[in-house]
Formats: C-alpha cells, structure tokens, sequence
C-alpha cells in the first residue's frame, strides 16, 4: 500500500520527465501505459526476472523484491536505473544495472527524494 502523499503524487500528474526525457517519474498514466515513455514501469523486474532463466528461487527474490518496493523515478540516462519508496520502512532507495536489487537508501522519505532532486548536484546523473 502506497502512502497517501505518494497516491496523491502519482494521481495528479500525467508525465513528468527530464528535458531529455532519460528519467521520469511513475506516475499512474505510467504505470496504466497512457504515456510516451519507452520503458513499463515495471521493466527493471521483468528484466531480472528474464535474467533469472529457471533459476525458481532466483525469480522468488525478485518478485518478494519488487512486491516490496514501488518504483519513483526510472532513468536511462547512464545506464538503467531507479529510485523507489520501500513499502516498509517508506525509505527511498536507488537501485542500477545489472543488479537491480542491490540498493542503496537515498532518502528518509519520499518528500526527503524530492527535495534531494531539487537542490543535491550528485543526482545530476540520474535526470
């Protein structure tokens, strides 16, 4: 379950992307495929799970995985990768090819991600 700031984010926006369009947020016209953006917003799993062959506990980890986190922003701007809110703990945490589920926390929050975004130039390879 997605909290309610989160919803309310997803909901109100169509398509937010960079001017380049290598990153962009999830948002719920992603996720219902009613925009232009090249990637499903669940393209990272599905590319592990491709990864994973008939490797059956492989594939579980990833799915238990991705059940528990809920991408934010995808990126294609130096590599693929991700910034996503653990349903959990609610921490933001960024994760890159070719091991999308090694992650790294990135923020204490969603609101705490946004910010970031604004103002911290490290993420500038990422949008």
């Amino acid at each position: 379950m997605l909290p309610a700031e989160h919803e309310e984010l997803i909901e109100t926006y169509g398509l937010v992307a960079s001017p380049s369009d290598t990153a962009w947020l999830v948002t719920a016209r992603v996720v219902a495929g009613r925009t232009d953006v090249a990637h499903t917003w669940d393209e990272w799993e599905v590319q592990s799970l491709d990864a994973a062959g008939d490797d059956i506990e492989w594939k579980q980890d990833i799915t238990r995985f991705w059940d528990r986190h809920f991408p934010v922003l995808m990126s294609v701007k130096n590599g693929y990768a991700y910034f996503a809110l653990d349903l959990e703990t609610f921490q933001v945490v960024q994760g890159e090819e070719p091991e999308y589920e090694e992650t790294t926390p990135i923020a204490g929050s969603l609101q705490g991600l946004l910010q970031m975004l604004d103002r911290d130039p490290r993420l500038a390879r990422w949008v």
